[in-house]
């Protein structure tokens, strides 16, 4: 496609953000300021168009108009793009009047919907990872340890805490010559209906067990276990 007919999208942009109305900029794109564009709203809604360089026929010279997500906040370990932001295509041959009308029929509707749901999200998570992130801090005090996250795999498993504990080697058996390690390994989580842990144990002898065994039916039965 000869890029002469193309629009030049910072322009463009800069119009659109115009016709929309009050609250729309545009923005340069970082890496293709020529074929790509934003329009952003004090709101938080983003739209970008651009134009396709290797298209040809009817679709060469059409600007495709995108929602575009938010970023999410730096600490949010879920990922939030399942959410349909809208797009459109308009003729290359349209004024910056007709493009802003047929961002603000066809993809305004959707993209303000989407923005809602993605905040809400958003929000969602955010409550969801203080309360895991809490609980994680509140084990580790007991523990003297500090929380780690896994940085691999999928966005449910990276989203977990994990603490970990190692007591003292203990000699066993008939002669004593042999010993075991009592650990414990802590999985930290949180969703909707709030945090739950997952706790393994090894190595414990007798007397730790049924501490631990006994901790959980006072629980059960009393509420708070001793010594929280």
């Amino acid at each position: 496609m000869d890029s002469t007919v193309m629009p030049e999208m910072q322009t463009l942009a800069a119009a659109v953000a115009t016709h929309l109305g009050h609250g729309w900029k545009d923005e340069p794109h970082p890496e293709h300021p020529r074929y790509s564009a934003n329009v952003i709203h004090e709101d938080g809604r983003q739209v970008r168009l651009y134009v396709d360089r290797y298209a040809s026929g009817r679709e060469a010279g059409r600007i495709h108009v995108t929602g575009q997500q938010p970023k999410p906040p730096a600490n949010l370990p879920e990922e939030t793009d399942r959410i349909n932001f809208g797009h459109i295509t308009v003729a290359g041959t349209k004024t910056p009047r007709q493009v802003a009308g047929d961002v603000s029929r066809r993809l305004l509707p959707d993209l303000t919907t989407a923005l809602a749901t993605w905040q809400n999200k958003v929000q969602r998570l955010c409550a969801e990872e203080a309360e895991r992130t809490a609980t994680a801090h509140r084990l580790a005090k007991v523990l003297a340890t500090t929380p780690t996250r896994a940085t691999r795999g999928a966005s449910y498993e990276k989203r977990k805490l994990h603490l970990g504990w190692t007591g003292a080697n203990r000699s066993r058996g008939p002669e004593q010559r042999s010993t075991t390690t009592p650990r414990a390994s802590v999985e930290i989580d949180a969703d909707r209906s709030g945090e739950y842990v997952k706790v393994e144990l090894s190595g414990l002898s007798a007397a730790q067990a049924e501490r631990v065994l006994r901790a959980l039916i006072d629980q059960e039965q009393h509420g708070e276990a001793p010594g929280n």
